[in-house]
Order: structure tokens, then sequence, then C-alpha cells
């Protein structure tokens, strides 16, 4: 399986490989959009310490390196700044009768309408 590249340039956004040194930075953006986030997001019922942020981080690290999960924050190409991210799972899930045709289901972590109540 090829690696997943840890940048990947889309326009106006560059997606960039989850790292933990870029908590602060995560934490912020999680602090300052909760009220939106909890609407929608399993993992919201309560904000995140920094400690467990942290350990969010780290262990997507890991599962990057392992080709199991991608996590990438969105950056604005032109400033750097932090505007979103997202979590893709591979092989989560997936049609029984489609199993053997190579295709893995993403289970991505990412709103499609904000305000969007969980399921």
């Amino acid at each position: 399986m090829a690696a997943m590249p840890d940048v990947l340039e889309a326009g106006p956004l560059t997606l960039v490989r989850w790292r933990p040194e870029d908590v602060d930075e995560v934490l912020e953006a999680v602090r300052s959009s909760f009220a939106e986030l909890q609407q929608w997001m399993h993992w919201a019922p309560t904000m995140p310490t920094r400690e467990k942020q942290r350990e969010a981080l780290t262990e997507g690290n890991t599962a990057f390196d392992a080709g199991m999960d991608f996590g990438f924050l969105f950056r604005a190409t032109a400033t750097g700044a932090l505007v979103g991210g997202v979590a893709c799972i591979v092989g989560s899930a997936r049609a029984p009768s489609r199993s053997a045709t190579g295709f893995g289901a993403i289970d991505t972590t990412v709103a499609t309408r904000p305000g969007q109540p969980k399921r």
C-alpha cells in the first residue's frame, strides 16, 4: 500500500497531517467552536483537556503511520491559518458484497452541513 503524504495541496486549502505539537492551536479551534461541535461530534460531550487533545493527536499520528486512520488539519494555503480538520478511518465499514473488490469505505468525521445534529 502506498503511504499517504503528510501534506495534500488542495487549492485554497492545504491538508496537513495531525501532529501532537499542534495541540494548542487545535485546542483553541475546538474551544472557539465548541457549541457547534457538540451538536454533531460524538467526541464532544465535554470540552477536551489539553492532555486528552494531545493524546488524540498522538494516537492519530500513530494510526497514520500504520496506514489505518488519516487525520488532517485544514489550513488556508495563503496564510497557514487553521480552518478545520478531518479524520478518515480506512475500512471502518463496507458492504459485505464488496469486501473482495479492493474498495475500503472511508468514514469521514466531517460535517456536511454546520449545525446538523448527531445521528
